[in-house]
């Protein structure tokens, strides 16, 4: 009897830590003003309509920070060399090398000692504006004629026009192929905007028009905490605001800065109106599965390179509930730490430990599922008659799992990440093992044995206390649709009071054997995490996780850099957007010239996340470790 199931949902599938690390820059402050009023004065430059701004109080030590780091040293080192020499060949703009869109790159803001901000924000059409605003402190360079002078030397011809006390500039490629661009110079700032359509929006910004006026955004600086004072080490602190659900379609939306292909030389499918509802999509879906619910983040960034803890990431989301659809999958509650399963081995790439109504949950995952089987309203629903079936059906199992299993768990949770224990040549590296624990376990069993009695295609075996289900590869224990978004379950097992789950049997079965040789526990990489999250106030805790990010941030990588993926996650969007300066795979982004992830795990270092239930959403905080000593430290 073949079961058209659930599949089970990677509560964290789009990694925090990731789409940060992306945008990831540091700070040195080194001027008498707060960093609070100098912020605020960029942000009442900035659009009202902002979904992501950076904000430094001094661009020039933010790169000289930033380098110190281990994940400034790979991103500044060798390892991208060959994809920046690339990029300059066919004169094409990422965040590795912005001169093509602003005319100035990170050599002239590191010799900049200024406050800047990088913002982002829609555009008319539909694709992402993209701003650097700059102060013009006396005896800094001159950024605007640096940027002039780069292009007229592309043959790039310049329009001024004055508003006000400043200057409007345009500035208009002889090559159609090339996309024309804009800034503006004014008392005490300087603008350098993506395309005349971004700086046309940040012109518009005014008295009662600006970031700084917007309601959400005031006082959210202030209210995260408070800028380093003068006898701190002055070099480790960036602000961000950012709205997530706009963020999103902005990054993936058509950049203004891809190269422009002549018309017989598109790919097919890539028509203006194609683009526009791919951009348009994401919103749509976001409010179906209640995911703009999340309506803004805003918090502080602190490196210090000579720390064991080099970054660290204090922020406030702001999500006020009632959640619908897939967001109740984060109606999370507090909760205790959980200690570590004697099973997990020290080379675990990640586990994540958090409080939640199971039952609720699932409610929120069924969205997941609709959207995933069939996109759009239609599908609405399509979980709960799913289930409704298995329970009513005459000619079905006639077995009733909201009552038998999901109504029977508690509400903790760990989630792990595991080396694959037989990795398939095309397969994923690593598999996934879910643990929950049943109140009443005697029902749970009788449960899972009439759902699976007679179903030829699972087998049956006993491990010790455990009963483990279990189907051959390619095969799942819960047939789902056709969707990354969601986990094939090949293993599962139960003792009468655990539940454990996993996308891969032969892990979960290695699980089930024993205790690991060497546990996560006696890793110092675990421990230093775990007394990191000691020091945090806990009391309204409901998640904690630990991350080696080598691991958790290679599949989005190498699917940005595969030519032929068709990977849609935020991860890999995040990356061709930091690599390539597209999310799409329009103008032929240079892939072969791209670092392979080996050369820059040693920038990628463990981190752990620790989320904090407030009134009207969360307070995360997140840390990453140095792998390296010191000089200071290793004599």
């Amino acid at each position: 009897m073949q079961r058209s199931q659930i599949g089970i949902l990677h509560p964290v599938r789009r990694n925090i830590g990731g789409g940060w690390l992306a945008l990831l820059l540091g700070i040195l402050s080194s001027t008498p003003a707060t960093a609070d009023e100098r912020w605020a004065t960029l942000a009442e430059r900035a659009p009202a309509q902002t979904s992501l701004a950076i904000l430094s109080s001094d661009i020039a030590g933010t790169c000289a920070t930033f380098q110190k780091t281990e994940l400034g040293k790979t991103v500044c080192g060798g390892a991208f060399a060959p994809l920046i020499a690339e990029l300059t060949r066919l004169d094409r703009a990422s965040a590795l090398r912005m001169k093509p869109a602003f005319g100035i790159d990170w050599s002239e803001l590191a010799a900049t000692h200024a406050p800047a901000g990088l913002f982002v924000f829609p555009l008319p059409d539909g694709t992402a504006g993209i701003a650097w605003i700059v102060g013009r402190p006396q005896g800094a360079p001159d950024l605007a004629a640096q940027a002039l002078s780069y292009f007229k030397q592309r043959g790039f011809l310049e329009t001024r026009t004055a508003r006000g006390p400043a200057q409007a500039i345009h500035v208009q490629p002889a090559d159609r192929r090339l996309s024309p661009r804009g800034m503006f110079v004014a008392p005490g700032v300087v603008a350098f905007a993506n395309s005349p359509a971004a700086l046309a929006v940040v012109l518009s910004a005014g008295a009662g028009r600006s970031l700084a006026a917007d309601p959400v955004f005031a006082g959210t600086l202030r209210a995260s905490g408070k800028p380093p004072n003068e006898t701190e080490s002055l070099g480790a602190e960036l602000a961000f605001f950012v709205r997530p659900v706009e963020l999103e379609r902005s990054l993936r939306a058509k950049s203004q800065n891809e190269p422009q292909q002549p018309a017989a030389t598109q790919k097919p499918g890539t028509s203006p109106a194609d683009d526009r509802r791919d951009s348009e999509e994401p919103t749509a879906k976001a409010h179906r599965l209640g995911w703009d619910a999340l309506q803004a983040a805003w918090g502080r960034i602190r490196l210090d390179a000579n720390q064991v803890n080099q970054w660290e990431i204090h922020a406030d989301v702001l999500a006020p509930g009632p959640y619908r659809g897939a967001m109740r999958m984060l109606e999370l509650q507090a909760g205790p730490a959980v200690e570590l399963p004697n099973w997990i081995p020290a080379g675990a790439n990640s586990f994540g430990a958090w409080h939640w109504k199971f039952a609720a949950a699932i409610q929120g995952f069924g969205s997941i599922f609709d959207e995933s089987n069939e996109p759009g309203p239609d599908g609405e629903g399509l979980f709960e008659d799913m289930l409704n079936g298995l329970r009513d059906d005459p000619e079905g199992v006639r077995v009733d799992l909201r009552r038998g299993v999901f109504d029977q768990l508690e509400p903790g949770m760990l989630r792990v990440n595991l080396p694959a224990n037989s990795p398939k040549p095309d397969g994923p590296g690593s598999a996934w093992v879910y643990l929950a624990q049943a109140r009443n376990g005697q029902v749970v069993r009788q449960t899972l044995d009439r759902f699976y009695e007679g179903d030829d295609r699972v087998h049956h075996s006993r491990t010790g206390s455990f009963d483990m289900w279990s189907v051959d590869e390619g095969a799942s224990l819960f047939v789902e649709g056709e969707s990354s978004s969601v986990v094939t379950v090949q293993g599962l097992a139960f003792d009468g009071q655990r539940l454990l789950f996993s996308t891969d049997a032969d892990t979960l079965a290695k699980v089930l054997a024993g205790p690991a040789e060497r546990p996560l526990a006696d890793d110092p990489a675990w421990q230093t995490i775990g007394q990191w999250m000691s020091t945090l106030p806990g009391s309204e805790t409901c998640f904690r996780s630990f991350n080696r990010l080598s691991a958790s941030l290679q599949e989005g990588y190498q699917a940005a850099i595969d030519g032929q993926s068709r990977d849609d996650s935020l991860p890999a969007q995040l990356w061709r957007r930091f690599l390539f300066g597209s999310s799409s795979q329009r103008g032929e982004p240079p892939y072969q010239a791209a670092p392979r992830f080996d050369q820059l795990q040693n920038g990628l270092a463990p981190a752990g996340v620790v989320v904090d239930r407030m009134n009207q959403g969360w307070k995360l905080s997140l840390s990453g470790l140095r792998t390296e000593q010191p000089a200071a430290e290793s004599k």
